[in-house]
């Protein structure tokens, strides 16, 4: 996908960038391109010795399923076994996906530039208010 990969990417850290401010410390990687064996963000900040981390899954679908959250679930608990806890799973999604398959554990990140719309994932055109129309 590339470069239009890239670009929904840049979208997903400024969401996430407003809940794990840089200036609270917290630290977001994106997992490298060969890797489909890790979430798509690891987010940690230390502080007061302790380390707390955060997994982050993007599915860009229309419907979440079971396979869309079954790696993100499995990583965590290989993380538990290390003992290195997990705080929080997140799951990146388009506003108006079908979410009836995440379970209460995982929480909601609705992207809000996509949106889906008659069964499709659509890029949302924001508008300025009180814009002149041409």
């Amino acid at each position: 996908m590339g470069f239009a990969e890239d670009v929904l990417y840049s979208y997903v850290e400024r969401s996430l960038r407003r809940m794990f401010p840089e200036r609270e410390g917290w630290e977001i990687k994106r997992r490298p391109h060969d890797n489909d064996e890790v979430p798509d963000y690891f987010v940690k900040k230390k502080r007061f010795g302790r380390t707390h981390r955060v997994l982050v899954e993007v599915a860009l679908v229309p419907t979440i399923t079971e396979d869309h959250l079954e790696p993100l679930a499995a990583y965590a608990a290989k993380m538990e076994k290390l003992l290195l806890p997990i705080e929080a799973l997140i799951l990146v999604v388009p506003e108006g996906a079908d979410l009836s398959a995440v379970p209460d554990y995982i929480d909601v990140l609705p992207l809000d530039v996509l949106r889906v719309e008659g069964g499709d994932v659509v890029w949302v055109k924001k508008r300025t208010v009180g814009a002149a129309e041409q």
